[in-house]
C-alpha cells in the first residue's frame, strides 16, 4: 500500500462515503488509476474504521454518515425537524448525495426549506459533490418546490456576464436565466490559450508591464487566483523581472499551526484516546520532537 499515498486514501474514502456509491464504482469513475489496488484498499479502510473505533473517535465523514443513519429513525427525524422552523443551505450546487439525503430527511415536506446556489457554477465533483442535488431539488416535493432566479448582477460589467450567459447557454441541462447588469465597459474578456503553467505567468508579467507602460500603475492592477497556492509561479516570474508586488491572502484559520494546537489540545482533554491529538499535542513540550523517543513511541502505537 505504500505505492497509495495517504492523502489519496483519504480522499478515496471522502468521495465513497460522501457520494454513497461502492468502491469498485468510485474507483472506476473517479480514481481508475488505483482500480489495481482495490483488495489493497478494502483491508486499508478496514483498519482505518477499527484505528477509530479503538480511540473513540470520528472524522468529519463520519460525521454526516452517522447523521444520516440517525435520520432513517422516524421519531428521531420528526424530533430534530420539529427544532427547526426553517433550514437554509447555501452553495447548495456544490453539495453531495450524503448531505442531500440529511436535509431531506429533516424537511421531507419542503415546507421552510430553501436552498441557494447556482447550478453553472458546480465545480467541486472531484470531492463527490453532485450538481444533480439543485437541479433535482425543485422535484423532490409535491408541489414542487418554487424557484426565484436573480439575474441582475452588482459585481461585473455587461461585457462578461454576456460571454458568462454564451458559456451557460452550452449546457444541455441548466435553470434558464439571462445574468445582466448596469454597469456598461467598452472592454471585452479575452480567451487566451498558453502551453502550461510557466507560460502563463510569463504571459501574465508582460501584460502588467504593457499596462504600466500605457499609463495603468502596477498598484492599480491585480492579479486574482482560486487558491493561494496557485501564485507560485507569477510570484517567481515577477521576482525574476524585478516587478514588485504584494500578496493577499494565505492560510484559513483553521489550517494555521496554533490553532490547530489549540483544538488538538481540546480535544485531547476531552478523550485521552485520541492519539492523533496527543501526539500534535506532545510534541508543544520543551524538549519533545517528532524524532523524540517518547513521541516516536505514541506515533508508532497511533
Amino acid at each position: 500500500m505504500s505505492r497509495v499515498g495517504s492523502g489519496l486514501a483519504r480522499n478515496l474514502i471522502a468521495h465513497g462515503v460522501e457520494s454513497q456509491a461502492a468502491l469498485e464504482e468510485v474507483l472506476a469513475r473517479a480514481f481508475p488509476w488505483c482500480a489495481g489496488f482495490e483488495d489493497e484498499l478494502r483491508q486499508l479502510f478496514a483498519a482505518y474504521v477499527e484505528a477509530k473505533q479503538r480511540q473513540n473517535v470520528l472524522d468529519y465523514d463520519d460525521l454526516l454518515l452517522y447523521w444520516a443513519h440517525m435520520l432513517c429513525e422516524p421519531s428521531i427525524a420528526a424530533d430534530m425537524a420539529e427544532r427547526f422552523d426553517h433550514v437554509l443551505v447555501d452553495e447548495y450546487q456544490d453539495t453531495n448525495r450524503l448531505q442531500a439525503s440529511i436535509l431531506l430527511a429533516i424537511k421531507p415536506q419542503g415546507r421552510g426549506l430553501a436552498v441557494v446556489g447556482d447550478d453553472a457554477q458546480s465545480i467541486y465533483s472531484f470531492r463527490a459533490a453532485t450538481v444533480r442535488n439543485i437541479l433535482d431539488f425543485p422535484g423532490e416535493f409535491s408541489p414542487p418546490a418554487r424557484v426565484v432566479t436573480l439575474e441582475r448582477n452588482y459585481r461585473s460589467t455587461q461585457p462578461i456576464l454576456a460571454a458568462s450567459n454564451a458559456v451557460i447557454g452550452l449546457a444541455a441541462e441548466r435553470f434558464t436565466k439571462n445574468l445582466w447588469s448596469d454597469r456598461g465597459s467598452d472592454q471585452r474578456p479575452s480567451l487566451v490559450t498558453v502551453r502550461d503553467d510557466a507560460d502563463q505567468a510569463r504571459y501574465v508579467a508582460a501584460r502588467i508591464l504593457e499596462n504600466r507602460e500605457a499609463g495603468t500603475a502596477l498598484k492599480m492592477q491585480a492579479v486574482l487566483f482560486r487558491a493561494s497556492a496557485h501564485s507560485a509561479a507569477l510570484e517567481l516570474e515577477l521576482t525574476r523581472r524585478n516587478i514588485p508586488f504584494v500578496k493577499f491572502g494565505g492560510l484559513k484559520f483553521l489550517e494555521a499551526a496554533h490553532v490547530k494546537d489549540i483544538l488538538a489540545a481540546l480535544r485531547f482533554v476531552e478523550n485521552p484516546r485520541d492519539r492523533v491529538a496527543g501526539f500534535r499535542v506532545i510534541q508543544l513540550l520543551p524538549g519533545i520532537g517528532p524524532n523524540s523517543g517518547f513521541a516516536m513511541s505514541m506515533a508508532a502505537n497511533k
